[in-house]
């Protein structure tokens, strides 16, 4: 099989898998507010949220940043059989961090969730949770670097219809008090099917790892995980300042409209992309050494990631009021605009990602974490600068003019920083598809999106052709 091929598969396969939590996620939520009421659906993001915050705390990018480090190492040697050993350790103690962390801040949640201390046992309850995902991160790790991509696949299915199955009674038969059950099971059949397929495909064949050991080389990719749970809070930071500013100067309606458009945008969108995370980052960054494999695989990938997204964004742009409709409702098309125009920097966020993740790959925590800081500024003073100017519309000028920025910005690192160079059909062809979604959005705005409709089926005919080139069998 080809590499293109790979990569288009990879794609299909956690796109779907997404797709299919996202169902899940929409089924569970359904029989919730059936069930269990407003009350209910409110408890549930009270929860959720607060385990969100324990889990960016506590697990200190462990999912992200082990990967390059066992990619890294000879596959089938030593060194990578002892950071697998190395990792699920870190996943256990990493655990009962998360743990602790859940029985000291469970006091402090209540209160500031409820005004009371009435449910601080089951904010502490949640600490077994952070427990079975830190040990499910390190599954997840492994099965990713050592490219068992199908047993990964697999493992999130099962445990996210696993969770649904087993959740969905408890609505029923417990009402209100089911939701923390509920929110456990779920994280119960993650880890059982993530533990079964993790040790299933990649089994510890080191007989013992000492806590030195595991406190050594453990500590390179730890501190890298701390870098990128920091970028993670300033981007967190900067969403909710915005949020706030919104519902200030706005209403709660238009934080729902941006939430929405944001949505559209980068989850459903953002699905193309999966395969950056899945596939093209743990073997970046086992050529990382290699400058050579860097320009090829690198090149390679955005010119694939290209293909890809430029005919998905016009057709987007081309259907963007029905999408809207069947997602949300009627009175939802205000945000058409701000998805029709956000789709252009939907080219560059997948070009940029690309050559950021050679960041990633060099473990430059420092760097990683300035770039992704100015970034998340950027977008803060942009999107306030949007807003007042045009509205929600606005919106979507201030992610394009985002993304050009930060795109420039990983160009600067990635050319003058680490001396590499992209070729110029690269270069070329993403000035094209850079101006065909650009055309397609501006035909939609000025003359309706159906008119974008022969823009979108022409790039969905040349991408189709140059993947056919590309390699694709």
């Amino acid at each position: 099989m080809s590499l293109t091929a790979r990569v288009l598969k990879t794609m299909s396969v956690f796109g779907g898998v997404q797709m299919l939590t996202l169902l899940c996620s929409v089924v569970r939520m359904k029989f919730v507010a059936i069930w269990l009421g407003p009350a209910g659906v409110g408890l549930f993001a009270i929860f959720n949220s607060s385990l969100d915050m324990m889990v960016a705390g506590s697990q200190l990018g462990l999912r992200n940043s082990a990967v390059r480090d066992i990619a890294a190492a000879p596959r089938g040697s030593k060194q990578e059989r002892l950071l697998i050993a190395i990792v699920r350790r870190w996943g256990r103690w990493l655990g009962w961090l998360g743990l602790v962390v859940a029985l000291v801040a469970a006091p402090l949640l209540s209160l500031n969730s409820f005004g009371e201390l009435g449910h601080t046992w089951q904010f502490a309850s949640l600490g077994l949770l952070l427990f079975l995902l830190a040990m499910i991160a390190a599954d997840q790790v492994v099965l990713q670097a050592t490219q068992h991509l199908k047993a990964l696949a697999r493992s999130t299915l099962w445990g996210v219809v696993g969770g649904v199955t087993v959740s969905i009674p408890l609505f029923y038969f417990f009402r209100l008090d089911s939701i923390v059950p509920a929110i456990l099971a779920n994280g119960l059949m993650c880890f059982l099917a993530a533990r079964y397929w993790s040790h299933k495909e990649v089994p510890t064949l080191v007989p013992t790892v000492t806590p030195r050991e595991t406190w050594q080389l453990g500590r390179r990719f730890i501190v890298m995980g701390i870098y990128m749970t920091m970028a993670e809070f300033v981007t967190q930071l900067m969403s909710y300042i915005f949020i706030s500013y919104l519902n200030m100067v706005g209403d709660s309606g238009q934080v729902g409209f941006y939430q929405a458009g944001y949505t559209i945008v980068n989850r459903y969108v953002g699905m193309v992309l999966v395969a950056v995370v899945m596939e093209f980052y743990p073997r970046l960054a086992a050529a990382v050494r290699s400058s050579r494999r860097v320009r090829v695989f690198m090149a390679h990938e955005i010119m694939l990631v290209l293909l890809v997204l430029t005919p998905a964004a016009t057709v987007f742009v081309a259907v963007a009021p029905w999408i809207v409709e069947l997602l949300y409702a009627s009175e939802f098309e205000v945000i058409v605009p701000f998805i029709t125009i956000a789709m252009t920097g939907v080219v560059m966020r997948g070009a940029s990602w690309c050559m950021a993740y050679l960041i990633l790959s060099r473990g430059d925590g420092p760097v990683y974490l300035l770039t992704e800081g100015l970034s998340c500024i950027a977008a803060l003073g942009l999107n306030i600068l949007g807003y007042q100017q045009w509205g929600i519309t606005g919106l979507g000028v201030s992610y394009v003019v985002w993304y050009l920025l930060y795109t420039m910005i990983v160009v600067a690192i990635y050319f003058g920083l680490y001396h590499q160079r992209l070729p110029w059909r690269v270069v070329a062809l993403f000035g094209g598809c850079l101006a065909m979604v650009a055309a397609a959005s501006m035909i939609a705005l000025q003359w309706g999106a159906l008119m974008a409709t022969p823009l979108a089926a022409a790039a969905c005919a040349a991408s189709l052709l140059l993947l056919v080139r590309l390699g694709l069998r």
